[in-house]
């Protein structure tokens, strides 16, 4: 990935994910921001060829239009625009579908229904490990755990 940051504020302006299709990254010298680096090792000329890194996706460009209002080209990539994409990711299954399709980074994409897609939004949106998303259904079954743990010990 790379993070395109405003100078000025600090704030993300874009974040772009690239892939290569051999394993070689550039040198540390000649990168100006975070880079995440990924090789198709499956890739005929994998291990013969320098690298030829492509853009996967633009988060600006991809999710930008999604929201409502679109992301202006002056608005930074915020807790707000990824708030708006989440409620966006939970109304649209199609757009999901293509941030399910983006973040397995050109691999092979796992299946998601709407559950997966429920639960995949709200973990999104909490973030925090205190904050995460587990069912009264688990909660109960840890508790219980937790009880007959206390019990015994």
């Amino acid at each position: 990935k790379i993070y395109d940051i405003d100078p000025d504020t600090f704030e993300v302006m874009d974040a772009r994910v690239y892939f290569s299709t051999s394993p070689s990254p550039p040198s540390p010298s000649s990168l100006t921001s975070f880079t995440f680096f990924l090789a198709n090792i499956s890739a005929p000329n994998f291990q013969s060829t320098p690298p030829q890194w492509e853009l996967l996706y633009s988060a600006r460009t991809t999710y930008g239009p999604l929201v409502t209002p679109p992301l202006p080209a002056s608005a930074p990539l915020d807790a707000a625009f990824w708030h708006n994409l989440t409620e966006v990711f939970a109304a649209d299954a199609d757009a999901f579908a293509l941030f399910n399709t983006f973040i397995s980074r050109g691999g092979d994409v796992t299946a998601c229904d709407d559950a997966c897609r429920a639960t995949t939004v709200c973990d999104m949106r909490a973030l925090r490990a205190e904050n995460n998303c587990v069912s009264a259904a688990f909660a109960a079954l840890r508790y219980e755990r937790v009880v007959i743990m206390r019990s015994v010990g």
